[in-house]
């Protein structure tokens, strides 16, 4: 998808999560999808494949063509072409879900060759790492957990370089960063000026973006939300970088 069809793609589906009632949570419950995914498609770092935004679509009642921007009207497409479109989704997903074995079965019976194997084992393909819950606040600081949990994540979408995982707490980072993702971290104590980064303020921890000086020194940690007051000064005299969050 091109840029233009990104950029209306993230702004709609923002504007129907928000007028849904529902939590960004309870939506990727309701798809089968997780919910890091739906917060990468709502910054605009990732866009989903189409099939994906049909059902999005289908789920939402609208016109995949308006979710992605490239359509005016939002209207859902009449029941006999929404069958058209839409029929084959679950289908696709549920052979890319499946195992080797039965994906092979499905395409003799069918007579057809087994397509893009590898590929579907690539998309299958599943890292476990360690995350930590609520150890980094995005609003107030937290006191910081030694409590962590080793999760499965599929592989492709853990950056290159990642360390390990935090689990945001807060608001303050809205909305490059939502309450409740997981953003994964390079463990390092060097962070460059605009770049965000867990960081050590005693035994607190929190996920600011730092305002560095040329000669490495932090000067302040910001917040992505103006409701919050930077943390600068006599507040910055513990600090410790952790690392550096992978976007």
């Amino acid at each position: 998808m091109d840029e233009k069809s990104g950029a209306g793609f993230r702004e709609r589906l923002n504007d129907l999560i928000e007028s849904s009632g529902k939590s960004a949570t309870a939506i990727a419950a309701d798809l089968g999808i997780s919910k890091s995914a739906i917060s990468t498609w709502q910054v605009g770092t990732r866009i989903p494949k189409y099939p994906t935004v049909e059902t999005i679509a289908r789920y939402f009642s609208v016109n995949a063509g308006w979710l992605l921007g490239q359509e005016p009207d939002h209207a859902a497409p009449k029941p006999k072409e929404a069958a058209k479109q839409l029929w084959y989704a679950p289908l696709i997903a549920a052979y890319a879900a499946a195992p080797d074995l039965t994906q092979r079965h499905v395409c003799k019976l069918l007579d057809i060759s087994l397509v893009s194997a590898e590929q579907n084992r690539r998309k299958r393909k599943m890292a476990e790492m360690i995350v930590y819950d609520y150890p980094a606040a995005a609003g107030m600081p937290l006191y910081a957990e030694a409590d962590f949990q080793r999760l499965p994540f599929p592989a492709d979408e853990i950056p290159e370089g990642a360390d390990f995982g935090v689990r945001i707490s807060g608001d303050s980072m809205q909305p490059t960063i939502l309450s409740g993702e997981v953003v994964w971290v390079h463990k390092t104590p060097e962070i460059y000026d605009g770049q965000i980064g867990i960081f050590m303020l005693g035994s607190d921890s929190v996920c600011k973006r730092a305002r560095v000086r040329p000669d490495r020194k932090i000067t302040q940690l910001e917040s992505d939300n103006p409701a919050y007051a930077p943390i600068k000064g006599y507040d910055l005299a513990e600090l410790r970088t952790v690392g550096r969050v992978l976007r």
